[in-house]
């Protein structure tokens, strides 16, 4: 089954890069040209209203947009912006294939708390160097995929530099690689396979929930906020792997299941209340594929149906 393309978004300078990932990348923002002109209204000599253009360049039409910056560098990465605007220099905005030489006119942040910063920014486009449009991914098996979570989760675990880190988390995690590694390829794995690596799943992550929570709570070093950060990762990884492999046991969401979306509902929305785990860039085109959607905002009130993510 194909996903959805995940473009990369990002502002980057010779003061440094900032990306934007899930819900942080802006709902939408402005992009095209503007044709400056003289126009000279007159009448002719055969006394007829004449209207003359005459092009004087086309050029790149300014941008804003409000965003929001979560996790655990999120107050890192709005002082990463804050020195791109002060730095008072051309920088790189990137969506994807599209690409703009940009000034920064303005930023402005409100920190709600260390995790969640609000910004408003303002670009005055210098030039566009723009490129073709990437290809549509054709997607990546289920085992491809679950490889992925996996690798990510237990990834984000070993990055955690906690001297104080539970001895239950370490073992939780090891015991989840053996039992991933005995169980691949997942799709042919025996049923008691997988539930024995659903249950390993479980205990690892309600092994790191409580630590990430108090971490939460108490972060304020550099290093604690990313030790946090790494192990949000893990949750999301393990979580993800675990709700792929609760589908092959029948269990979660079936492809079968269905909600009712309102008018001008967005399946962003769809995606972040019943695969809150998953890539919104994932599972939106998933979601759109399935139901024979066009586009990821449905302006009347229609029926769809929640598929796997992998298939």
């Amino acid at each position: 089954m194909a996903t959805a393309m995940l473009w990369a978004f990002s502002l980057s300078g010779a003061s440094g890069n900032v990306s934007f990932t899930r819900f942080e990348v802006p709902e939408e923002f402005e992009v095209g040209h503007e044709v400056k002109e003289a126009v000279h209204q007159y009448i002719s000599e055969t006394g007829t209203p004449t209207t003359v253009v005459h092009s004087q360049g086309a050029f790149p039409v300014a941008t804003k947009w409000n965003g929001i910056l979560y996790g655990a560098n999120a107050v890192t990465r709005m002082q990463q912006l804050d020195a791109l605007a002060v730095a008072e220099t051309p920088v790189t905005f990137t969506y994807g294939p599209l690409s703009y030489l940009v000034h920064i006119k303005s930023f402005v942040a409100k920190i709600r708390y260390q995790r969640e910063v609000h910004y408003t920014i303002e670009l005055t486009v210098i030039s566009d160097q723009n490129g073709s449009l990437a290809a549509i991914d054709n997607g990546q098996s289920f085992d491809a995929g679950t490889q992925t979570f996996y690798s990510n989760a237990t990834t984000a675990v070993a990055a955690i530099k906690d001297p104080n880190l539970p001895a239950s988390v370490i073992a939780a995690n090891q015991a989840v690689m053996s039992a991933f590694q005995k169980a691949t390829p997942l799709k042919s794995a025996s049923l008691s396979t997988i539930q024995s690596l659903v249950a390993f799943l479980d205990k690892v992550i309600n092994e790191i929930q409580p630590y990430a929570t108090a971490l939460e709570n108490t972060a304020v070093l550099v290093q604690d906020l990313a030790n946090l950060n790494a192990s949000l990762i893990a949750l999301q990884g393990f979580g993800l792997l675990q709700r792929n492999l609760l589908q092959l046991l029948g269990s979660g969401l079936a492809s079968t299941t269905s909600v009712l979306l309102g008018p001008n509902s967005s399946l962003f929305a769809v995606a972040a209340q019943y695969y809150p785990n998953s890539e919104p860039g994932d599972v939106v085109g998933i979601i759109a594929q399935a139901n024979n959607l066009s586009d990821f905002f449905v302006t009347e009130s229609t029926s769809i149906i929640l598929p796997p993510v992998f298939s």
